[in-house]
């Protein structure tokens, strides 16, 4: 007999897209982002400006149900284990869930990065996948890789006033 109901498994504090700048300003503790994958840039091996040192890099662009847009880099050992191919033989829409990211302004634009805390879940069971399923499933939008750089995918925001 269960006197206590289930512990839930997973717990995540989920802000709008256009709020994040201002976390950023007022807290230094890592976010969690939920959205929809919409394209993938590869791992890559770019220098790192403060060491010198080649470090594997790879970038995702998440929309939310509002189609606003976030890059979120992945470094390290999530770029190089991070299996892209998977994610994009997957039936759209494909959702995810990034925890334990750094938050940081990066040419006018909020940016996330992965750290040594991050967890990736695809597709997880949660309550709000509902809602975005529902809208991500009418466009039948699909999970774009792409072998164009991040400058050319700036370009796409500016033009389509994507963004935070």
């Amino acid at each position: 007999m269960d006197a206590f109901p289930p512990i839930p498994e997973h717990s995540f504090t989920f802000f709008h897209f256009d709020n994040l700048e201002d976390q950023m300003r007022t807290q230094t503790v890592l976010k969690d982002v939920y959205g929809c994958i919409k394209s993938l840039i590869p791992e890559h091996q770019v220098t790192v400006k403060d060491t010198g040192k080649l470090e594997s890099k790879c970038e995702i662009f998440v929309e939310n149900l509002r189609r606003e847009d976030i890059r979120i880099t992945f470094w390290g050992d999530i770029a190089r284990e991070f299996d892209m191919e998977r994610v994009k033989q997957l039936s759209p829409p494909v959702l995810a869930v990034f925890t334990g990211l750094r938050l940081a302004k990066f040419q006018e634009w909020v940016t996330a990065a992965t750290t040594g805390h991050t967890c990736i879940m695809i597709n997880p069971d949660i309550p709000i996948a509902n809602e975005y399923k529902a809208e991500f499933s009418k466009s039948g939008d699909k999970v774009k890789g792409t072998f164009q750089t991040a400058n050319n995918r700036r370009d796409d925001r500016q033009n389509n006033k994507v963004g935070l």
